[in-house]
């Protein structure tokens, strides 16, 4: 039989299919440090919720053969579905993490710089409530200067912290 006459291999290759078989595995192990809250967002049938849910509290060389179990149940289906859905709660997730961060940063602020982090603050936010916000930083402030590790200094670092969360 010569060269031209060889059926040619039309399917992926060898490496296209170890990259897709790695990208089930990793899907499946993002899947596994999911809480419930997060997992009950996405399209998921019975039988993979019961193979995310045994890998939970397993040991190392039992994970491992579990996840290896989950990729294997994953392959056959169509995970399109299921990576938009996780890209949603990803983008959920991560606008949540960005305005805790920017709540994290005008609090350490308003704490350093005082009443000039302040002025910017309500420069940047006009509808916030000066007062309450000015009232709890003084209020973190102080307690944090006589105590810096005491329950009510903390207490009132959180409230200044849900404060600022709240502008958004």
């Amino acid at each position: 039989m010569a060269d031209d006459e060889r059926p040619q291999w039309t399917g992926p290759s060898r490496s296209q299919l170890k990259r897709d078989a790695e990208a089930v595995r990793k899907l499946g192990e993002r899947l596994t440090q999911m809480t419930d809250v997060q997992l009950s967002r996405l399209p998921l049938d019975e039988d993979l919720r019961d193979a995310i849910a045994e890998c939970h509290g397993l040991k190392k060389n039992a994970r491992l053969r579990q996840l290896r179990s989950l990729g294997a149940m994953m392959r056959g289906r169509d995970l399109q579905p299921l990576r938009e859905a996780l890209g949603e709660v990803n983008g959920v997730l991560g606008a949540v993490v960005a305005v805790d961060q920017q709540a994290e940063s005008w609090r350490t602020r308003l704490l350093a710089d005082g009443d000039t982090a302040l002025a910017e603050l309500l420069d940047a936010h006009p509808n916030a409530d000066g007062q309450r916000i000015r009232q709890l930083a003084r209020q973190a402030r102080s307690l944090t200067a006589r105590q810096p590790e005491g329950a009510q200094a903390k207490r009132a670092r959180r409230e200044l912290l849900r404060a600022l969360r709240d502008l958004g």
